[in-house]
This record gives C-alpha cells, sequence and structure tokens, in this order.
C-alpha cells in the first residue's frame, strides 16, 4: 500500500532543470531562481518572481550573473529579451572571456543569439556575466549543446493533456526534452507516472547518483492511452540525485501525466496527545550543540542537568540556528520569520512594530507571560519588551555568571504564577565572553595550574587581538581557553537544574512544554577564528534542541530530520493549541512527528545568514555556504567531514560535488526568494519584508553591546 509523498513531482517542474537540446530558463517564473540565487546578490530585480502572472524578469542596472553548473557544454546562447527604458546595449562574458560587447538591445522584445567559441565554457560551476546601463527585461534565455538545434519554443511546462481514457495534468513534452529534478529520495520511494504521446515516442527515466547514471525504465511507442509505469527508487534512500525524466519524439502530443514519488503507507498516525497549558522556554546564549552528548557522542563538557531532560525529552540532532547571533537569531525563533523576513540583523537595528511575537500570540490566547534575560540584545530598546506580563532584562555584562542571578528570579515568578496557565522564558548569557567562572567549574577541563598569558578569564578584549593576530597563544593557551568556555557551560547547566527541579517540586511537569536550546554557537579556532557572528560554520549555527512534554514529543526520542528554529513558534503554539500567528515563514514540524511525513517540504532543508553577506543551506548530508555572486563558495559533506575541513569545491569538480552542490544551490535559491515555507510548497509565493529602525542607543546599552562584540 502506497501513499502520496508531500508534493507532486508535476508540482515541482519548476524547481526542475529543463533541457531542450540545453538549458532552457523561463523568466517570470520561479525557474529563474535557480540561475539567479533567488535574486539575492546576483543583480536581479524581484520583479517577476512575486506575480504569477508576470512573465519575465529584469536586471539591475549595472552587473548581472546566471550561475550554471554544467553537465554538458553549451554552443550558444540564446536569449529574448527588451530594454523597456529605451534602446540599450548589453555585454556578455563567461568568467573573464568576453562573448559580445556593445549588443544592441531595443524597447522590443527581440531574440539575440551569441555563438560560444569552442573552449570558452567547460563544465562544472560556471557564471553567465552581464552587463547594461540600463535595466534589462528577459522572457527566456536557453543555452544549446548542439549544433543547429533550431528554434525555441517556450511552451508551458505543464499542461492539461487528454487521451481516451481521461485527462491527465502532466510535464508537457511537445518535442524531446528532459525534466531533471535533484531530489533526496525518501526511504522506499517509488515513482508513479502515466505516459503518453500521438507519436512515436521514447520514455526514459533515468538516475544521476555521485558516481554514476543509471536507466532504470525505457519503453518506446505510440498510444492512445495513458499508460502507467512504477518505477522502484528504493536503492536511492536517502541519497542526493538527479531524476530525469527523458522524451525523444518529433512534435505532438507527449506528456509525463501526474507524476508522484510514493512511499509505503505508514501506520495510522497516533491521534495528536493532549495539548500542554504551559511553556517554559530556556534559550542558553553562546551555547555549542556539540556540548551535550545527545548531539555529540565524544562531547566532554559535564552537563547532567541538561543530560537527564534530554532521557525526559525528544532531541532534535539536526537543529539550526538561521542566523548566527543574537539579535536576528531571537526574532526569528519569537516571530516565525527568516532574517531575510524580519531584517533586524544590524546592532543598532529595532524589531518592525508590525512583526509579531510568542508572547504577543500567547498572552492574546490567555498566558501570564514572563521574561528574564542577560542580554543587552534583547531589549526592550531594540523592540523585545511586547506581549510580556513581566519583562525583565538583567544585562550588566559586567556581572559575570549572569545565571546565578536570571535563573532564581525565574524561579521565583514561575513558583508565583504556577496555578496560571504561564509561558516562562529564561535567556542567560554565561557561555558568552567574558568566559569567568568558579574554578571549581573550570578545574575539570584543565588539571594543574594555567600560568600562561591569558590570566583568569577570557574577555571580549582578548578575544578580539587573538583573533586578529595581535595576541599569538600556544596550544596551552588555547587549551586554557576551552577549559574556561566549558567551565561556562557547565556553570550554566547548574543553573538549569534548579529551574528543572522546581518544575518537578510544583507538580507542573505533566502539562508543561520546556523547550531548551541557544541562540547561536561559539567558535575557538574550530576554523582559525574566535567568537560568533561572521562565519557560518556548524559551530556557530548548529542548535541544540530539546523538547520535552510526554504527550506530544515522545521521551528519549531522536529526531535525525533537520529541523531550524523558523520553525520554533509555529511548532510550539501547534503544541499548546493555539492559533498560529499571520504570515509566519515557518511551520509547525509537529506532523514530522505524528506520522512521520505530514505536511512538510522534502527534503527537509535548512537556510541560514551571516552579516558577512554569506548565506548557506543544508540538505541531507550536505551543506553549501555561499557569499556574493562574486564571492566563494564551499561545499561540505557533514556525514564523512562533520569539522567542515575538506571543502569538495576547492578542487576540479566531480560527479559528487555537481550533484550535491547543485541539489543544495537549488534549494537555497528557492528558499532565498520564497522564504515562506506553506507558499513555497506551493511554487509560488510572494516576498514579505520588514524595515527595521537604526536607533539611538545610550552609554549602557552602547557598552554592553560593545562588551558582547555586536560593535
Amino acid at each position: 500500500m502506497l501513499q502520496q509523498q508531500e508534493g507532486k513531482v508535476v508540482n515541482e517542474v519548476l524547481r526542475a532543470e529543463v533541457s531542450i537540446a540545453g538549458i532552457a530558463i523561463d523568466f517570470g517564473t520561479s525557474d529563474q531562481h535557480k540561475y539567479t540565487r533567488g535574486g539575492w546578490e546576483s543583480g536581479w530585480k524581484a520583479l517577476g518572481s512575486e506575480k504569477s502572472d508576470i512573465s519575465s524578469a529584469r536586471t539591475k542596472p549595472g552587473k548581472s550573473v546566471l550561475n550554471f553548473w554544467f553537465r554538458e557544454i553549451p554552443k550558444e546562447v540564446v536569449m529574448r529579451v527588451r530594454s523597456p527604458d529605451g534602446d540599450s546595449a548589453i555585454n556578455l562574458a563567461f568568467g573573464k572571456t568576453s562573448l559580445a560587447k556593445g549588443l544592441a538591445v531595443t524597447s522590443e522584445y527581440q531574440v539575440l543569439r551569441i555563438p560560444i567559441p569552442d573552449g570558452t565554457v567547460k563544465t562544472g560551476r560556471r557564471k553567465l556575466k552581464l552587463s547594461s546601463k540600463a535595466s534589462l527585461e528577459f522572457d527566456w534565455v536557453w543555452l544549446p549543446t548542439t549544433d543547429n538545434p533550431g528554434e525555441f519554443s517556450n511552451l508551458p511546462r505543464t499542461l492539461p493533456i487528454r487521451f481516451e481514457n481521461g485527462s491527465r495534468r502532466a510535464l508537457a513534452a511537445p518535442s524531446s526534452r528532459t525534466f531533471s529534478f535533484y531530489l533526496h529520495v525518501p526511504t522506499d520511494g517509488k515513482l508513479i507516472v502515466d505516459l503518453g504521446s500521438d507519436q512515436d515516442t521514447t520514455f526514459e527515466v533515468s538516475a544521476t547518483t555521485t558516481s554514476k547514471t543509471e536507466i532504470l525504465y525505457s519503453h518506446k511507442g505510440k498510444s492512445e492511452n495513458w499508460k502507467e509505469a512504477a518505477i522502484d527508487l528504493s536503492a536511492f534512500s536517502g541519497q542526493p540525485i538527479i531524476l530525469h525524466l527523458r522524451t525523444e519524439s518529433k512534435m505532438g502530443k507527449t506528456g509525463w501525466g501526474e507524476p508522484e514519488v510514493m512511499i509505503p503507507k505508514a501506520k495510522e498516525a497516533p491521534p495528536p496527545g493532549k495539548r500542554a497549558k504551559n511553556l517554559v522556554y530556556v534559550v542558553m546564549d553562546t551555547t555549542r550543540a556539540d556540548s551535550f552528548a545527545s548531539v555529540n557522542p565524544d562531547a566532554d563538557v559535564a552537563t547532567p542537568a541538561y543530560d537527564a531532560l534530554a532521557l525526559k525529552s525528544t532531541t532534535f540532532r539536526n537543529a539550526y540556528n538561521n542566523e548566527n547571533w543574537t539579535k536576528p537569531s531571537v526574532t526569528t525563533m519569537w516571530s516565525g520569520l527568516y532574517p531575510g523576513t524580519h531584517n533586524a540583523r544590524q546592532a543598532t537595528s529595532k524589531v518592525d512594530k508590525d512583526i509579531r511575537f510568542l508572547p504577543q500570540q500567547l498572552q492574546d490566547a490567555g498566558f501570564t507571560t514572563g521574561a528574564f534575560i542577560a542580554n543587552a540584545v534583547v531589549s526592550g530598546t531594540f523592540g523585545f519588551d511586547k506581549g510580556w506580563t513581566h519583562f525583565q532584562n538583567d544585562s550588566d555584562h559586567s556581572l559575570n555568571g549572569n545565571g546565578s542571578k536570571i535563573y532564581p528570579h525565574a524561579t521565583e515568578w514561575m513558583e508565583k504564577h504556577k496555578d496560571e496557565q504561564f509561558f516562562l522564558y529564561v535567556q542567560s548569557v554565561d557561555p558568552h565572553t567574558t568566559y569567568k567562572v568558579p574554578e571549581e567549574y573550570s578545574k575539570p577541563y584543565y588539571p594543574g595550574k594555567y600560568r600562561g598569558k591569558i590570566g583568569s578569564s577570557f574577555d571580549r578584549e582578548e578575544q578580539m587581538v587573538v583573533d586578529n593576530g595581535k595576541l599569538k597563544i600556544s596550544d596551552d593557551d588555547l587549551n586554557w581557553i576551552w577549559a574556561l568556555y566549558k567551565g561556562e557551560v557547565s556553570y550554566q547547566d547548574h543553573y538549569l537544574g534548579g529551574l528543572l527541579r522546581k518544575i518537578e517540586e510544583l507538580g507542573l511537569s505533566e502539562n508543561t512544554l520546556v523547550v531548551v536550546t541557544n541562540d547561536h554557537g561559539e567558535e575557538i579556532r574550530d576554523h582559525g577564528a574566535m567568537g560568533h557572528g561572521w562565519p557560518l560554520y556548524e559551530e556557530q549555527i548548529r542548535a541544540p534542541l530539546l523538547m520535552s512534554y510526554p504527550p506530544v514529543f515522545s521521551p528519549g526520542a531522536n529526531i535525525e530530520e533537520i529541523v531550524e528554529h523558523v520553525d520554533l513558534a509555529p511548532t510550539i503554539l501547534d503544541a499548546l493549541g493555539v492559533s498560529p500567528m499571520k504570515d509566519a515563514d515557518g511551520l509547525s514540524f509537529l506532523p514530522l512527528l505524528e506520522d512521520g511525513i505530514g505536511k512538510r517540504q522534502h527534503p527537509f532543508y535548512t537556510l541560514a545568514w551571516s552579516r558577512k553577506s554569506l548565506r548557506s543551506v543544508r540538505v541531507g548530508d550536505y551543506k553549501l555556504i555561499v557569499g556574493k555572486s562574486s564571492g566563494w563558495m564551499k561545499l561540505f559533506n557533514l556525514a564523512s567531514d562533520p569539522g567542515e575541513k575538506k571543502n569538495l569545491l576547492k578542487k576540479q569538480l566531480d560527479q559528487a560535488a555537481l550533484l550535491s552542490g547543485r541539489l543544495c544551490e537549488i534549494y537555497l535559491s528557492e528558499a532565498l526568494a520564497t522564504p515562506n515555507k506553506a507558499a513555497r510548497m506551493d511554487s509560488a509565493g510572494q516576498k514579505q519584508r520588514f524595515d527595521n529602525n537604526e536607533i539611538p542607543i545610550d552609554d549602557k546599552t552602547r557598552r554592553e553591546l560593545e562588551a558582547l562584540g555586536y560593535l
């Protein structure tokens, strides 16, 4: 018995690469995003990506880029283009090699053909650079790989096609063409599709893996009826592949009818458990995910309170922050909006007043809400005080061991409101610089007496001079810094334990959802730097995530699927039985727990931002980090290289890099273009973007931000 995976393949046609004797790009649809990187840092305007009735896309005046991962070498560039603001000219180049200069473009659409000299382009990752003083409008671009390919016809990619035994919504193939879908194959998946053609047509299904291309199905013939084909994909379960649907025929009525990936029917999902009454939400500022044995079996940090809670919780082993520093990360966790949507991404940014926060949603639902925070970034100054019955920010950075103050106050507040329906939020800042804890916490990680140049603590100023090389440190100094950091994590765990014990003592365990995570991690020379807020390596964006409430989250369960913090607020509201926030980008991942599939987009992947104009995406085992179009790209296989030491794009591209790198870029591009996940699953949607206000800040706040490293 099979059931449909969420999202038919036919619905994802704009995610596929289409080859009509070469790559064909349909601008004005989301097809373009695979090549314009979702419009991010590529010189393309949003026009044509936001409204389905716009059939073209514009470049910005100046330079724009199309990103390709060629498997075959194109012979020419063919484009239908116009200059809407008056006659202009365009220059084209592949890398540093010019293809055309001063090519005339009129105000009316015209088709331009630019030959590509032999040897100009190689297979692999390549950039087509376009430049014009005016904005240009493109209908389509075609890069044929054969000589004399003929004329290009940009017909719709999906059409209703009728034969004697009925009508099907189909991938239209009126002439020879290939639809190539980059997939992360679900366990025991099977492709089910109807084939139909009024011409003598060859239908072929093949799969390209990281090592080879294999033909899975082939049929030749002409039929006035739809013929069903079932292609087993189970050999590729959990792998990235390119699934090619190729037809070879003369012009005619040909199509792939309603293709979809099916999986074995899951056991009947249990009814949703009773929703929780209360919420306790703990954010461990600057705490690395690999500090905990539930994420990293080799962890040597003593965290008995966290470990005990993990036994009672569902652990999400592959959870991610969507940015690598506090303000945008917390804004995302509270709003369900990606950083690129809420735009609260600068040290002096104030969160837009129209952004709705989790405490507002819960307060309107009858919750008493209390926040206890030790980070100056998450303050009323920057708009974080809305929706709270009680809001307390003790961001005295000169006070080491903020947990000793924050957790007792939070515990007292919880005891006072234990008979009400409440939401308690706690965010200490202990593992953040300055690293300074009582010796009993750091001593287990550094036997003997440290006599080096760092001293008994490690503050932000020292972190900066070590990071910029002005203070040279030895391996012994680095071991001491690690000892101080790990001591901070253990110190924080001590006070977390007090809060968790109080939940038990007050008899709240049976009706309270407990969520424990971080807002970002910390680099300690993992990739040569110190601190956080810039790169997007695992040590900075990976999140520990425990969710404890037995009726919904199975105690001791470990979830391997990738989840991200943009989904936390929607998931929490779902677990509390409270209506979701309107227009959130994220979606609840409770359906993942309830039936293993649910209304979730496949594959599961996560997106992250950095202030250094970096973006990253993880799809399956592969992670891609990209800079601006003129910048760098790095690709890692986290299964074989969890420390991200071997960049697969550093050397000549092999088959694995070509497939997995392109897979990641496709999902990165579509997420940047359409951050709203519900809209993304429908292959459509509009961006929303809030304007943060850059505000003047007082001297105390400025000192706190400087001490935290954000100014």
